[in-house]
């Protein structure tokens, strides 16, 4: 719907009423599909009325989509905030109203290939999130095969573990045999020593004057034992 500006009273807040007037009528006659909100380029003051508030809740207010174009490029009112789309200069409001229907059918061309694409590429991801999966998935009885495995291996190593443990411990004992054995007074009866005894008491006989002539002794051989006489001593 053509909408000429110019022709607008000059007071200001009965430009803002036009201008607010003219989109609601717009709206209620729906003679078209969008709506340009265009004005060309001029001074702070002629572009004021599409910063004020009653053209603002008109353009929110608006179901038609509405393309403001207001001044050049630079030029900025809050008309561009609130409207659908902002355009730099209403040429440029002008091809985005009407755009390349050639270039859109040919998006829409597209869009199946791309659609299927997406598809083949989710599939995919799909198919190697399954396989991922099922390499990890493994079957119970295997499960309980490995477990049985890992418990003979533990107890291998634990038999290996006491068994080293008894051989250590054997030879500590051997060693300790042997210290005692070197030191037993059994071990001096087998080279040839005794050990004499008084027969009353079983007291040891160190010395030749603990003894009396014609004393009995006890003699403790390796191999049985004596009772002898004592007849003669010597210091």
């Amino acid at each position: 719907m053509p909408f000429d500006y110019l022709s607008l009273p000059r007071s200001r807040k009965q430009r803002c009423s036009e201008i607010a007037a003219q989109i609601k009528q717009a709206n209620e006659r729906r003679e078209c599909e969008v709506l340009i909100l265009a004005r060309g380029g001029g001074s702070l003051e002629d572009l004021w009325p599409f910063n004020e508030e009653i053209v603002a809740r008109a353009i929110f207010a608006s179901e038609l989509p509405l393309i403001s174009a207001i001044g050049h490029e630079t030029d900025f009112t809050i008309a561009d905030f609130v409207a659908d789309c902002r355009a730099a200069t209403p040429s440029m409001a002008a091809q985005l109203a009407t755009p390349n229907g050639e270039e859109y059918a040919m998006m829409l061309n597209k869009l199946p290939q791309r659609l299927r694409q997406a598809i083949r590429n989710q599939t995919q991801h799909y198919q190697q999130t399954l396989a991922h999966l099922s390499r990890r998935l493994r079957h119970p009885q295997q499960r309980l095969h490995d477990q049985a495995q890992r418990c003979d291996e533990l107890t291998q190593r634990l038999t290996r573990a006491i068994n080293t443990q008894l051989n250590t411990h054997q030879q500590t004992l051997t060693g300790l045999a042997r210290m005692i054995q070197a030191i037993s007074p059994l071990a001096s009866l087998d080279r040839g020593y005794a050990l004499l005894k008084r027969v009353t008491t079983d007291e040891l006989i160190r010395h030749s004057q603990e003894v009396a002539i014609g004393e009995q002794v006890f003699v403790q051989l390796a191999q049985g034992h004596l009772i002898c006489r004592v007849e003669t001593k010597q210091p």
